[in-house]
């Protein structure tokens, strides 16, 4: 059983460290290039939410986020607007991103695509961890607070 659970935790770990492939490379699109270390975006990478807001970091630097729009969609639209699907209100906003390297401990990034562009008056995102375990996410140099789903602090991230 002790081997076993071992074997495989090794090639858990194994399988983490391999170089992605092509067809791995052309699923995560738009991320422009794998990170230099494979645990380089580690402390930020998964979901994120608040009230409003929800973010989504992946292992290698890309992600998305979703924003609360509060304007109904007219019939047959479903972009840049708030609608039903699959029984779910949507969001309706939308924004893909890639991040640079971490530069100590905040993450400077790019929008490389959305759903509004007027929405940004920049590009640019940057990612910062806190003490507290939330995420701040700078967009238009405005600080959105963010926290894990399983540890949601209504006081920093809304109800």
């Amino acid at each position: 059983m002790r081997r076993s659970l071992l074997a495989t935790l090794a090639a858990t770990m194994i399988a983490l460290a391999a170089p992605a492939g092509a067809g791995a490379h052309a699923q995560r699109e738009p991320c422009p290039s794998l990170p230099g270390n494979i645990f380089e975006y580690i402390d930020v990478a998964g979901p994120w939410e608040r009230h409003d807001m929800r973010l989504e970091v992946g292992r290698h630097g890309c992600g998305t986020f979703i924003w609360r729009m509060y304007r109904r969609c007219p019939p047959g639209r479903v972009g840049n607007c708030r609608h039903e699907g699959g029984g779910m209100l949507r969001f309706g906003g939308d924004a893909a991103f890639a991040l640079d390297a971490p530069a100590g401990a905040r993450t400077p990034g790019s929008i490389v695509a959305t759903s509004d562009p007027d929405a940004f008056t920049t590009r640019a995102i940057v990612l910062a961890l806190n003490d507290d375990g939330t995420l701040t996410a700078e967009v238009n140099d405005e600080p959105h607070v963010f926290c894990r789903p399983w540890r949601h602090d209504p006081l920093r991230c809304g109800a």
